[in-house]
């Protein structure tokens, strides 16, 4: 019976893709990268201490590094790791912690204005 407790406790009943995705903050704001090629303007659809997923029309290449400008934030260095059509999956080059992606979100939510222009 402990063993099935046990068990039980390390699951919590999500799968991994429930788990990765449970810190995950849903957003929708525009803002603008910058990369080798320029800048680019993108919407960030959700965020986490490790990275972000963005929309973008201009084409990012896998393993691209660009800086991200978030609002109540510095700019941000990530690496496209995935992409699908014009969705991307980024992961940021350090870490973020999570007072700084909570203060992102409040900012993001309440329309604060975002710098749009590099």
């Amino acid at each position: 019976m402990a063993w099935f407790a046990l068990l039980a406790e390390f699951s919590n009943g999500l799968d991994s893709a429930e788990r990765r995705a449970a810190g995950r903050r849903k957003l929708n704001f525009d803002t603008r990268l910058a990369a080798s090629g320029g800048s680019a303007k993108v919407v960030v659809l959700d965020l986490s201490e490790a990275g972000l997923m963005l929309h973008a029309q201009e084409d990012l290449a896998v393993g691209e590094v660009f800086e991200v400008a978030l609002p109540g934030a510095e700019t941000i260095e990530a690496r496209v790791v995935w992409k699908r059509t014009t969705l991307y999956g980024c992961k940021f080059l350090a870490r973020v912690s999570r007072g700084m992606i909570s203060a992102i979100v409040l900012k993001a939510r309440s329309g604060v204005s975002i710098a749009t222009e590099r």
